[in-house]
């Protein structure tokens, strides 16, 4: 179910990666997220005995979040069942993702078996080179980023 999943999120979020960055552009955002965030997993579990995750969704939710930061408003994020009009901003679903990601991560379950600091990390990382390689629409973007990103500040804390 998990790998159904990420791969419809991965074809329904792909073309607008494609267009903006290119192929390499989404090589880059995919494996470099998938790679963040496993490391990012390894940092925060390397004394947790009990923790094992692997897999590659923190390479989907780098794309998801590449392509969020480049439209937060307009880019509309729904569950896969219901009516496209129950669908949220995506700055309004980065809050979220974010939010329940950070809180799952510093406070682990030990059968939860979904790998919270890996989407973590890889949602990080697609955010972070989307700004970086379009500072301007991330500068027009400001305030629905910011809104976004409030629950990394308390990782900070």
């Amino acid at each position: 179910m998990h790998l159904g999943l990420n791969m419809y999120v991965l074809y329904m979020f792909s073309p607008a990666i494609l267009y903006a960055f290119g192929v390499s552009g989404f090589l880059i955002i995919y494996i470099s997220s998938i790679l963040l965030g496993n490391l990012f997993s390894l940092l925060i579990y390397k004394n947790q005995s009990w923790y094992s995750a692997i897999g590659a969704s923190g390479g989907v939710a780098g794309i998801i979040f590449a392509s969020v930061s480049l439209d937060p408003v307009n880019t509309k994020i729904g569950i896969i069942f219901l009516p496209p009009a129950l669908s949220i901003p995506g700055y309004i679903f980065g809050l979220l993702y974010f939010g329940y990601s950070v809180y799952s991560m510093l406070k682990p379950r030990s059968h939860d078996n979904i790998g919270h600091a890996a989407h973590l990390g890889g949602a990080f990382f697609g955010l972070i080179y989307s700004i970086i390689i379009f500072p301007q629409i991330a500068l027009g973007n400001i305030l629905f980023l910011g809104i976004m990103s409030l629950p990394l500040i308390y990782l900070d804390l």
